[in-house]
């Protein structure tokens, strides 16, 4: 385990200086120097090593130098659209005091790192302390790092794979398998979060990353392997907006564009694992029609149902993992309700699921396995109503073993309750007046 003491204390005593996302920033950039200081490319520049900057940054070394320095490292690993360099100076814009940028690369500096794999460590765990205690720093993290784990282990992604996530915030899924040979392509409308994504891939191991920021929703001119995203949950479009990126789309609302476009994003052969709301599973109108269009073409491989706050502190919704494989063309496809799988331990904000519990669900999914109480095979005539909500096949509510009381016979407990309230208060009333 990498100690990262120092770094710690010192972001207890700045909390609160910096919005969260700055702070996030300022650090993710921390960890990138750090990076081309342990591997030593031939963009490297000794004067901006971490051990230079803690004393030189605000005096010798400026904005513009250390923004030209972005730009070199983007051209080494072949990043576009400028998300370092201009992802750098946005920042940087928004801290008002030097100190603080040359105390942050100095708390960096005293960790103890030898190699890519310590370095990939200390970040995931800074990062992940930097997020914890911050709600909307997780909207752009992941939605929890076993929905993350449950992902990357279902969708098995290889190498020479196309992997696409056009919702990537920092890139909390995608970072955990940037190691695997896949080339990556992430997009975001937030060009700060893309910018902290695409470091945390560069740290994590990746070496064929296509950046781009933008609106996902528009829709991108390239076809994946593979879909990992995790859109945001809750989020209403305006009505003419929806219009406007879905022009290519068919049964579109607010609450089904970013889904829609995913799967729309997929090659002929492609998969895709995306994380929805559960409400997207069982709605009618045109959450219905999207849910027939999928069954339809047989591209449901699987539903895997979430309990209620797996995906806290992001959202309270409960969610499900779409599986969606256009190789297979049956229609019948598994749903598992993994709810009972799940633990809450204090002090977590979120539900954890266990290796061995994870594995079990990869297994039912990967061999379309029945488990009696967690997962079914299921179909749909052409008069259905689409319910794709696992729960409801594993767990159905037996209507039969309801017992309700004759009416006649609360309305008479009623009555004689209400008769005698009256009898206290009058009784009450006596003792007061007494």
């Amino acid at each position: 385990m990498i100690s990262t003491k120092d770094f710690d204390s010192l972001m207890k005593k700045n909390h609160g200086k910096l919005n969260r996302e700055t702070e996030i920033g300022i650090v993710s950039y921390g960890f990138l120097l750090k990076k081309i200081e342990v591997d030593k490319p031939e963009c490297f520049e000794e004067k901006f090593s971490l051990p230079m900057l803690k004393f030189v940054y605000g005096e010798v070394v400026s904005v513009d130098d250390l923004t030209g320095y972005m730009t070199a490292i983007e051209e080494k690993y072949g990043i576009g659209d400028a998300v370092l360099s201009d992802g750098l100076r946005s920042i940087i814009s928004r801290i008002p005091d030097e100190s603080y940028v040359r105390e942050t690369f100095n708390a960096i500096s005293s960790i103890k790192i030898e190699n890519d794999s310590d370095l990939a460590e200390a970040f995931k765990s800074v990062l992940f302390s930097l997020v914890n205690d911050d709600r909307q720093s997780w909207e752009s993290f992941v939605a929890s790092a076993y929905i993350s784990k449950l992902e990357n282990a279902i969708i098995d992604v290889r190498r020479g794979e196309t992997v696409f996530d056009g919702y990537c915030g920092y890139c909390g899924t995608l970072s955990d398998i940037a190691n695997k040979g896949a080339s990556f392509y992430i997009q975001d409308i937030n060009r700060i979060s893309l910018a902290i994504g695409t470091i945390n891939m560069l740290i994590n191991g990746a070496k064929d990353i296509h950046v781009s920021s933008g609106d996902t929703n528009m829709g991108i001119d390239k076809k994946f392997d593979c879909v990992i995203s995790e859109p945001p949950i809750g989020v209403r479009y305006d009505i003419d907006y929806v219009k406007k990126m879905a022009l290519d789309l068919e049964s579109v609302n607010s609450r089904t564009l970013s889904y829609e476009r995913l799967v729309s994003q997929l090659n002929e052969t492609g998969r895709a694992v995306i994380l929805v709301p559960m409400g997207l599973l069982f709605s009618t109108g045109t959450e219905q029609k999207f849910r027939k269009k999928l069954f339809d073409a047989g591209w449901i491989e699987a539903i895997v149902g979430l309990p209620a706050g797996a995906v806290a502190p992001y959202t309270g919704v409960q969610s499900a993992l779409l599986l969606i494989n256009k190789q297979k063309k049956e229609k019948e496809f598994l749903v598992v309700d993994s709810s009972e799988m799940w633990q809450k331990f204090p002090r977590m904000p979120y539900k954890t699921l266990s290796d061995s519990d994870l594995w079990e669900i990869v297994r039912l999914v990967h061999g379309r396995i029945e488990k009696e109480g967690i997962s079914k095979i299921i179909s749909f005539d052409d008069d259905s109503d689409y319910n794709f909500t696992p729960s409801f096949y594993i767990n159905p509510f037996e209507v039969g073993e309801i017992k309700v009381k004759d009416v006649r016979e609360l309305l008479l407990n009623e009555k004689q309750l209400m008769e005698r309230l009256d009898e206290i208060n009058q009784e009450l009333s006596s003792i007061r007046c007494s």
